[in-house]
């Protein structure tokens, strides 16, 4: 079964955010929960990430169920605002982050201000 996890801030704009991804990146190499090269084991763009290594076993919840061996196993380091849009089972239907109730085209609206950095407070239109 093919899983994702995304992990972001709850701030829109952290500040020195590049500063502290390669300090985290640095600290998960050290840990040898991935690795320090990057590789085409990324999901998204141009595949590039950082795979697995052996020390991911020690801070999984289920170490059993990680992808070693897959050809998507990688972390994937994104530093600009961007929105998460499924590859499957994708309904196109736009949900509200805080109540997940289908707001639909009034979230793209508010979005418009919150992606280009106009904002830092994403709130639901309704």
């Amino acid at each position: 079964m093919n899983t994702q996890s995304i992990i972001v801030p709850k701030l829109s704009t952290v500040p020195a955010h590049e500063a502290r991804s390669r300090a985290i990146l640095r600290w998960l190499v050290r840990e040898k929960v991935v690795e320090e090269q990057l590789t085409t084991c990324g999901r998204t763009g141009n595949r590039m990430g950082h795979a697995l290594a052996a020390g991911a076993r020690k801070v999984a919840l289920h170490p059993d169920k990680l992808p070693f061996g897959e050809p998507v196993n990688g972390l994937e380091v994104m530093l600009k605002r961007c929105i998460y849009t499924p590859t499957e089972g994708f309904l196109e239907e736009a949900g509200c982050p805080e109540c997940r109730r289908e707001v639909g085209e009034p979230l793209f609206e508010s979005l418009e201000e919150w992606m280009p950095a106009v904002s830092d407070n994403f709130t639901c239109p309704l």
